[in-house]
């Protein structure tokens, strides 16, 4: 039978079993960092506009002016397209994750530590702010289909994208998810504050190792048990699907949600799923250091 996807074999079996080999990542590509390393740490000290190179100034690829240059747009781009609680919780996402990648791009860069201060005190308090539901349009557990939406998406299927039908949740999370993972590296206090909140929106979209997903208990490896979502350690209730959105037999995932479609449902964003899954592996490390 031939599909979209080619011809159909037939298998007969009685068990499916499927092995998928995870890539290592992390922030930063390695060559980059090793580039980057090479540079003095005071190099870019003196925010300035210009990256011409001096006598002896270029290091690993780098010139101190091209790192001053940087830093000294990344400074500006903080002031600008910032966070809006107003917003719909796609916009804001990708708000918070811009404002993340210019911390972590401060950060990686050095030599100007309150510039990383900065620029981190206020995804702080955007991601805080947006997490503890001061939102316009704030998140909710839905019991009936055991997922995080939004206010207005459950009232309105059509709203937020069709967040309230679970469409393109790990498109809207995904971002959320690597805002979070950057403000945890760089400051521990927001996981141990609002780590829980943030694996609700990891839960939703990806599969875990410490039972939300699964009805059955389970330890976390260090001796000790984790509370479940719902603070009920010991409950056998499951709060999240396995996999909400990814299918294993076609190796992708599908963005659509509760909507059908006459074709069958679609991805749409592929790179918007990437981005998903590289911000629920960063957030893992980040929470549960690897």
């Amino acid at each position: 039978y031939e599909c979209v996807k080619g011809p159909m074999t037939p298998v007969v079996g009685s068990t499916w079993t499927y092995d998928e080999v995870l890539t290592e990542a992390g922030f930063d590509d390695a060559d980059a960092v090793a580039s980057l390393s090479s540079l003095p740490s005071g190099a870019a000290s003196a925010m300035g506009s210009s990256n011409e190179t001096a006598p002896g100034e270029e290091e690993g690829g780098m010139t101190r002016g091209l790192r001053r240059t940087i830093l000294h747009q990344v400074r500006r781009d903080a002031e600008i397209v910032l966070p809006s609680l107003r917003e719909n919780v796609y916009g804001f996402g990708k708000q918070a994750a811009r404002l993340a990648q210019l911390a972590h791009i401060a950060d990686r860069l050095g030599g100007d530590r309150k510039l990383v201060d900065k620029i981190s005190s206020q995804l702080y308090g955007y991601l805080a702010g947006y997490l503890r539901g001061d939102g316009d349009d704030g998140l909710l557990y839905d019991s009936n289909f055991g997922g995080m939406v939004t206010q207005e998406g459950l009232m309105d299927p059509h709203a937020d994208f069709g967040n309230g039908r679970y469409n393109d949740h790990h498109f809207h999370y995904g971002y959320i998810l690597y805002a979070s993972s950057v403000l945890g590296r760089l400051n521990s206090t927001f996981v141990s504050r609002y780590g829980r909140h943030v694996d609700a929106l990891l839960f939703d979209v990806a599969h875990d190792s410490f039972g939300y997903s699964s009805p059955d208990d389970r330890a976390d490896g260090a001796g000790g048990s984790r509370q479940r979502f719902g603070g009920g350690g010991g409950s056998k209730r499951a709060f999240f699907p396995f996999a909400r959105h990814k299918s294993w037999y076609d190796g992708h995932s599908f963005a659509s949600g509760l909507f059908p479609f006459a074709d069958g449902k679609s991805q749409e964003s592929s790179s918007e799923a990437v981005n998903c899954y590289y911000g629920a592996y960063l957030w893992s490390a980040v929470r549960w250091g690897g």
